[in-house]
C-alpha cells in the first residue's frame, strides 16, 4: 500500500516554470549590462590564461625541464641573462652597459649560420660612445635584421624624447586595405633607434606592448600594426616575419591580414582593431634559449681558430649552425634591465617571450578566434540563463542539482574542446549565466516545497511521529508500509530497582524524576551522539544507530553514548537524593549490532519508525545480563569489532541467550580510547589472566587472578562471578565436552 505523493497541480508547475522563465529573463539583462559595462573584462581574460596554460599541450617534469610543448621549434632566443652580465664582468671586465659593438659581433655569429632573421628586443635609442660606429656597419650587410622601436600615444603621458623624423617613413608597409580594421592610431615615435642606426636598419618593429585588463600586465593579443602620420607600422612581431620573408607587401581584408611574399602566404585573423590572439605554447624556458654571452664568445673563439689558435676551438660553445633557418630575438631576462612580464605560464617571464610567441603563432599560422559577437554571445546569455533557471525551478533539488552540474561540466568541457580547435567563447559571462538563474530557480523551487510541506505537515502531524515526518518532508517516498535491512547497532538501558524505589515516591514524584532521567539521557545524550530513540517503555530507553540516515560510525556512536550515559547518572545521584531516593540508582545497559528491518510500522492511522529483528532481541537481552554479571554496559562481539578503536573493553564471557543456540562473545564497556586508569588496566589484566586460565579448567590459578583482579577493583562483579564458578566447578567438574559457554536460564 503506497501513499501518493504528488502534491503539485499542472496549474503550479506552470507557475514554477513562468516564475522561472522571468527570473531567468531579469538576469540575463542584467547580466548584458554587466558585460557592456567591461566588469567581466577581467575574469574572462583570466579564464583564457587557464585555457591557454592547460590546453596547450605543455608540460614539465619536477625539475622545471620541457617534457612536451607545441611550439614550431623555428623561434630561437638568445639571451642577455644575468649569467652573461656577470660573465661579462668577471672574464670581460665589462659592466653594464655593454659597448653595442657586442652586439654586432653576436649578429655576425648568427647571420653565419643561416638565420632566417634576427629581431632585437631592446631600444638603442640613445646614442653610446662604445661600439655604435660598428655595429652600424654590421648592420649594413644584412637585410632581415629587425630593430625595436616604439609608437605611442600621448594620454600615454610618455614624455616626448623625438620629435617627427621623416626617416621612419622607409619602415612602413606597402599596405592595402578595405577598412575592415582600424588600427590603433599613434601620436609620436617614441625609443626610436638613433640616427646611425636607423640609416644602416632595414626593419623596425613597434615594440608598444598595448595590454588588456584592469591591471595592464598580461598580453594575450598582440596589435600587429599602427597607424602613424598616415602611414602603417609592423609591430616586432610582424617585421620580423616580414624581414624573413623579405616583403613589405600586406593587404587587409575582412579582418584578415594577409602578408604576401614569393615563398608563401599567411593570413592572420584579427579584430577590429587589429589585434591578433597570442598563442602561448609554453614559458620562454620552452623554446630553445641561448646565453648572449656564450654567443658572442663563439663568435670570438672562432675568429680566433681561423686565425690558427687551435686552442680556441674549445671555447665555440655553440654551433652556429643551431641558428639555421631559425627566428633569432634577442631579448633580456636579467632582472636589472626590467623587462620582465608575466604570461599565462609565469608571472615573472621576460618581454621578449611574447614577441616570440606572437612570430611562433604566425609562423604556425595556428591562429585563435573568438565568438565575442554580440548577437553570438547575448544568444548563449539568453539561452544557459533560461535553461538554469527551468532546471533549478522545475527539477526536484537532487536531480536539479545532479542536471545543472552536467551543464557546468558540460560547458566547460565545451569551452576545452572548443579552445583545442582554436576557438575561444565567452566563459566567465556564461557560467554567471548557468549560476545565478540557476540559484534563483532553486529558489523559487524552495519556496513551492516549503508551501507543499506546511500542507504535509496539516494532513499527516495528526498520526505521525514528528521525528518520522521530517524524514517524510524529505522523502516522501517512505510513504509506505514496510521496511528495509540495515545494518545497525541497537541501544537498551534500565534502570536497576527502579520499580521497587519508585513505589515509596508521589505520581508527581515519580513523573519529574523520570522525565528529569528520560531527558538527560535521551535528549542530551543519545541526540547528542546522533542517535534515533525509537521508544521509552517506563525507565526504559530503546534507541539505534545508522537509520534512519546511513552512519558507518554507528557502533563507535552507541558506545560513546552509553559511556555518557554513565558518567551523566553520576552527575544526576544528588539530584535524586534530595527528590527522596535512597539509594543510588544504577543504569544498565546491553548495545548489540547486526542487521535488522528497519523502516515505518503500524496501520495507516498510526505508524512509527522502529526495528524489528533478532539484532534487536539480542541487545535487549545483554541489557539483562548485566545483572548476572553485576555490569553496567555489556557490548557484543559484534558491536566491539565495530568501535574497538574507539574505546577500552574486558571481554566477559561466551553467553548463550535464551532462545539462541549460537553463543555470542560478550564484553564490559569500560571507557573511552585511551582513558582507563591504572587500577582499571591492572583489573582488565588479571581479569584476561584469569579467564584465560577458567577456560582451560585450572581452577586454582584462576582464583588466584580473579582475586588479584579484586584488589584493583574491589567488589568487581565479573570477577567474584568467575571466582564462585571456579569453586562451583571444583566440586562439580563440567562434562567433557565443555566448551567454556555459559547459558543464560532467563532474559
Amino acid at each position: 500500500m503506497k501513499i501518493s505523493s504528488n502534491f503539485y497541480t499542472s496549474n503550479v508547475q506552470l507557475k514554477k516554470l513562468l516564475l522561472a522563465s522571468i527570473s531567468g529573463l531579469i538576469f540575463f539583462i542584467l547580466l548584458i549590462l554587466i558585460y557592456q559595462a567591461g566588469w567581466l573584462d577581467n575574469l574572462e581574460l583570466l579564464t583564457v590564461d587557464w585555457r591557454m596554460k592547460f590546453l596547450s599541450g605543455y608540460s614539465e617534469n619536477t625539475q622545471g625541464e620541457v617534457q612536451s610543448s607545441q611550439s614550431s621549434g623555428q623561434v630561437v632566443y638568445v639571451d642577455l641573462d644575468q649569467g652573461s652580465l656577470d660573465a661579462a664582468q668577471s672574464e670581460w671586465q665589462m659592466g653594464w652597459p655593454w659597448p653595442r659593438e657586442g652586439y654586432g659581433l653576436a649578429l655576425q655569429y648568427l647571420q653565419q649560420g643561416g638565420a632566417q632573421a634576427v629581431t632585437f628586443d631592446m631600444f638603442m635609442d640613445n646614442p653610446s660612445p662604445f661600439g655604435d660606429h660598428e655595429f652600424a656597419s654590421f648592420l649594413t650587410n644584412y637585410q632581415n635584421v629587425v630593430q625595436a622601436g616604439m609608437f605611442v600615444r600621448s594620454n600615454d603621458k610618455t614624455p616626448q624624447k623625438i620629435t617627427i623624423d621623416q626617416q621612419v617613413e622607409k619602415f612602413s608597409l606597402e599596405l592595402t586595405t578595405d577598412d575592415s580594421v582600424l588600427f590603433p592610431v599613434m601620436t609620436k615615435p617614441y625609443a626610436i633607434p638613433t640616427d646611425l642606426i636607423l640609416n644602416e636598419s632595414q626593419w623596425m618593429g613597434d615594440a608598444y606592448i598595448i595590454a588588456e585588463g584592469a591591471d595592464r600586465r598580461h598580453l594575450r593579443k598582440n596589435s600587429l600594426i599602427v597607424q602613424y602620420n598616415n602611414r602603417y607600422y609592423p609591430s616586432l612581431a610582424l617585421a620580423t616575419v616580414l624581414s624573413a620573408l623579405q616583403t613589405r607587401e600586406v593587404e587587409v581584408k575582412n579582418q584578415k591580414i594577409i602578408i604576401k611574399s614569393k615563398s608563401r602566404q599567411i593570413s592572420i585573423p584579427v579584430d577590429k582593431q587589429g589585434f591578433m590572439w597570442i598563442k602561448f605554447y609554453g614559458p620562454s624556458r620552452s623554446y630553445q634559449t641561448y646565453p648572449l654571452f656564450y654567443v658572442i664568445t663563439s663568435f670570438l673563439a672562432e675568429q680566433a681558430a681561423l686565425q690558427g689558435d687551435e686552442n680556441a676551438k674549445n671555447n665555440i660553445l655553440i654551433n652556429k649552425a643551431e641558428f639555421s633557418d631559425k627566428m633569432i630575438i634577442i631579448k633580456s631576462s636579467a632582472p636589472g634591465l626590467k623587462d620582465l612580464r608575466p604570461n599565462p605560464f609565469s608571472d615573472n617571464d621576460d618581454g621578449g617571450h611574447i614577441h616570440g610567441s606572437a612570430v611562433d603563432t604566425i609562423l604556425q599560422n595556428d591562429f585563435l578566434t573568438d565568438l565575442y559577437h554580440p548577437l553570438i554571445l547575448f544568444s548563449i546569455f539568453l539561452v544557459l540563463s533560461l535553461l538554469a533557471s527551468i532546471t533549478g525551478a522545475a527539477l526536484p533539488s537532487r536531480i536539479s542539482g545532479l542536471v545543472f552540474s552536467f551543464l557546468i561540466a558540460g560547458f566547460i568541457l565545451l569551452t576545452a574542446l572548443l579552445f583545442t580547435n582554436n576557438i575561444i567563447i565567452e566563459t566567465a559571462g556564461s557560467v554567471l549565466a548557468l549560476m545565478i538563474p540557476y540559484i534563483l530557480g532553486v529558489r523559487i523551487h524552495l519556496t513551492f516545497e516549503n508551501k507543499q510541506k506546511e500542507f504535509v505537515q496539516g494532513a499527516f502531524s495528526q498520526f505521525l511521529a514528528p521525528s518520522i515526518l521530517q524524514k517524510l518532508l524529505k522523502d516522501r517516498s517512505h510513504l509506505h508500509l514496510g521496511g528495509e535491512e540495515k545494518e545497525i547497532s541497537i541501544f537498551f538501558s534500565d534502570l536497576q530497582g527502579f520499580t521497587s524505589l519508585s513505589e515509596k515516591l508521589s505520581p508527581t514524584e515519580l513523573v519529574e524524576i523520570l522525565n528529569t532521567y528520560l531527558t538527560d539521557m535521551a535528549d542530551n545524550i543519545v541526540v547528542d551522539h546522533e542517535g534515533y530513540v525509537d521508544k521509552y517503555e517506563g525507565d526504559a530507553i530503546m534507541a539505534f544507530w545508522g537509520a534512519p540516515i546511513d552512519d558507518h560510525l554507528h557502533a563507535v556512536k552507541a558506545c560513546l553514548a552509553a559511556l555518557d550515559n554513565q558518567q551523566k547518572m553520576i552527575n544526576l545521584q544528588k539530584y535524586f537524593k534530595e527528590k527522596g531516593l535512597s539509594s543510588e540508582l544504577v543504569v544498565r545497559i546491553g548495545i548489540n549490532t547486526g542487521k535488522a528491518v528497519v523502516g515505518m510500522m503500524g496501520s495507516m492511522r498510526k505508524l512509527n519508525y522502529t526495528v524489528i529483528g533478532d539484532a534487536v532481541n539480542l541487545a535487549s537481552r545483554l541489557e539483562g545480563a548485566n545483572k548476572a554479571y553485576q555490569t553496567r554496559i555489556m557490548i557484543s562481539e559484534a558491536t566491539y569489532q565495530e568501535a574497538k578503536e574507539a574505546i577500552e573493553v574486558r571481554e566477559l564471557d561466551l553467553l548463550r541467550v535464551k532462545g539462541k543456540e549460537q553463543p555470542v562473545r560478550v564484553y564490559e564497556l569500560l571507557a573511552k580510547r585511551g582513558q582507563l586508569t591504572d587500577p582499571q588496566k591492572k583489573m582488565a589484566s588479571c581479569f584476561q589472566k584469569g579467564l584465560t586460565l577458567y577456560r582451560q579448567q585450572k581452577w586454582v590459578e584462576a582464583i588466584s587472578q580473579f582475586t588479584e583482579a579484586l584488589k584493583y577493583q574491589k567488589a568487581d562483579g565479573p570477577a567474584q562471578l568467575y571466582i564462585q564458578r571456579c569453586q562451583a566447578f571444583q566440586q562439580k567438574p563440567p562434562p567433557a565436552n565443555w566448551d567454556g559457554v555459559y547459558v543464560m536460564k532467563t532474559k
